[in-house]
């Protein structure tokens, strides 16, 4: 018997508490109850804690935080001989996100990736589409920046020496915070509306874009002034 799979990478995605529902939804659209023995599986993380359940609305019922720190969907169809014959494995993180889908049935196979697809790319945040870049583009301020302290260290302009290694290290900390998914998540899940967005990282990446401008500001000033 033929069967197709495959394994997909997502893209980055803010999702809501709604937008679980929705999901769970489009995953176990048209598939029979699973048995007793092997239900459908969503788990919740947040930190340490593992939330799990069979179904959404058990899943809810938990005492759950504001902000999770991603999530995995398991969900497998089964035929009336008691053998699975398709299944998606989805999980989402801070960091990554993909989803494994298999199954012996091709229109349901290909149907069901689109339903997927088009599901998550409706839910991209605003940078979702040049989040790939962003690491890339941390890295190049970082070597400009320490550029131009080098060069007013060597001019003896002190303030734009403080402005700059001040810059160098937000750009350090606005970094590591992405590498972590604290700072443009490639997977962003909040189940309350009252969430702040308001972190410390984006803190950082706004006091970075200041001394940022300061720099460059004073850069031309003194540029003038020769």
């Amino acid at each position: 018997m033929q069967e197709f799979r495959k394994i997909i990478k997502t893209p980055p995605v803010i999702l809501t508490k709604k937008d679980l529902e929705d999901l769970e939804q489009i995953l176990t659209q048209n598939l029979p109850p699973p048995p007793k023995v092997a239900p459908f599986n969503f788990s919740l993380f947040a930190g340490d804690a593992q939330f799990q359940a069979t179904s959404i609305i058990d899943l809810f019922a938990h005492n759950l935080p504001d902000v999770v720190d991603g999530l995995e969907f398991i969900i497998r169809g089964w035929t009336t001989t008691a053998s699975i014959d398709r299944g998606i494995s989805l999980e989402l993180r801070r960091t990554y996100g993909q989803y494994q889908i298999h199954s012996s049935d091709e229109v349901w196979f290909n149907g069901k990736i689109q339903q997927i697809n088009q599901f998550l790319q409706s839910k991209q945040p605003w940078y979702g589409r040049t989040r790939s870049q962003i690491a890339r583009v941390l890295g190049v301020l970082q070597g400009i920046f320490i550029s131009a302290a080098v060069y007013a260290i060597y001019q003896r302009q002190v303030v734009l020496t403080i402005l700059t290694l001040i810059t160098c290290g937000l750009l350090n900390r606005c970094f590591t915070a992405f590498q972590a998914g604290r700072l443009f998540p490639a997977n962003q899940i909040t189940l309350t509306p009252k969430a702040s967005r308001l972190t410390k990282e984006n803190i950082m990446l706004f006091c970075a874009s200041l001394t940022a401008i300061g720099s460059i500001a004073n850069a031309i000033v003194n540029f003038c002034r020769k």
